[in-house]
């Protein structure tokens, strides 16, 4: 076990006098991020896969945990349409990858309008890490 890393070390050491900064600096990134859930047309592809998930499956079930992917920083929420619309053929991808792996039964013609039909997208402007190791 790395104790450098070690997420309660810490606390242990602010608490003998001897700690690095707790809680940790401001370490903003500069990134946006954006999660995606899922919307009903996702949820009916995977009903028509050649192993397609249980009838019984909601999209509550497979939104339990969305992804989240860092974008470029924006300033200004009218940029959020132009960053989306470049990023979305892979996070696309990525999307339909974690459910199904074989792209020959992917949608051939992923269009940002059909990605916006398939996904909710919610923008995150600040992104803060309160971590004290490092990003790799």
């Amino acid at each position: 076990m790395d104790f450098l890393k070690c997420r309660w070390l810490p606390k242990i050491l602010q608490r003998l006098g001897t700690s690095p900064e707790w809680p940790p600096a401001d370490r903003m990134l500069n990134r946006s991020a954006v999660s995606i859930t899922a919307k009903q047309p996702f949820l009916d592809w995977l009903r028509r896969l050649p192993d397609p998930v249980d009838e019984s499956t909601a999209l509550d079930g497979i939104n339990e945990s969305p992804n989240l992917y860092l974008l470029p920083q924006y300033s200004y929420i009218s940029e959020q349409d132009g960053i989306l619309e470049e990023y979305h053929d892979i996070i696309f991808e990525k999307e339909l990858n974690g459910w199904w792996t074989d792209p020959s039964d992917w949608p051939v013609n992923r269009t940002y309008s059909m990605f916006k039909e398939w996904f909710e997208v919610i923008f995150h402007s600040m992104i803060e890490d309160l971590d004290h190791g490092d990003l790799i």
